[in-house]
């Protein structure tokens, strides 16, 4: 069992145009774009060895606070409609994530060696909560739902291929210490409605925000 921090990169983060649907047409806003930032998060990794070099782990973490900020001027209803430069909202938009990863991971040299490096592949699953809009953003979503009306804000969820790569100090039989590097290609659509008080939606923009994270984690594990 393995306790530790990670350190989310997310440098490589990216988005296309929004994209707006309503009763006027579909628009795209050009030169709209979103980015979300690095983030900070604790994990907690349970290891089974099968044999002496290759192991089961299962990891689950607090959900980092992920935070995008968008540049650009959305137009919804096209350049002559109604507009909102998106630079002045920061951050755009807040969401809890909650990435819980299973891996095959093979250790290298013999059992009980000092350090073993290893490497690891597996699978991901990626979901969010706690989404939270800009208040501007939202008001100005608001206006198209009408009196009466809502905004709501979803993110999908994705299964993604994981590789990692790291080594293993061990202090005693016990105790040892862990590092690790972690990447998998993490895309998710966001999409934003004004819902009218009878439930149909007036207005749609989406996004598909790339987060593609590379995790640096360190930690202290003891073997029971």
């Amino acid at each position: 069992m393995t306790v530790g921090g990670a350190w989310l990169n997310l440098a490589n983060s990216s988005s296309t145009p929004f994209e707006s649907r309503s009763a006027f047409g579909d628009f795209t806003s050009v030169g709209t774009k979103a980015e979300v930032h690095d983030g900070l998060t604790a994990e907690l990794l349970a290891t089974h060895l099968f044999t002496d070099n290759i192991a089961f782990e299962a990891a689950m973490g607090a959900p980092p606070t992920l935070n995008a900020y968008a540049q650009g001027t959305i137009a919804p209803l096209g350049e002559n409609g109604p507009q909102l430069p998106l630079g002045n909202l920061q951050p755009l938009a807040s969401t809890h994530a909650w990435p819980a990863t299973a891996l095959i991971k093979y250790y290298f040299r013999v059992a009980r060696s000092r350090v073993r490096p290893f490497l690891g592949l597996g699978l991901n699953y990626t979901w969010y909560s706690n989404i939270h809009l800009n208040p501007a953003f939202s008001q100005a979503a608001e206006a198209f739902a009408g009196p009466g009306g809502a905004v709501k804000a979803s993110l999908s969820s994705s299964w993604n291929p994981v590789v990692t790569a790291g080594l293993s100090y061990e202090f005693s039989d016990r105790w040892y210490a862990t590092a690790s590097l972690t990447y998998f290609p993490l895309r998710t659509t966001a999409t934003i409605q004004s819902v009218a008080a009878n439930g149909a939606t007036t207005l749609a923009n989406k996004t598909r925000i790339t987060i593609d994270p590379i995790t640096v984690f360190a930690g202290i594990g003891y073997r029971f």
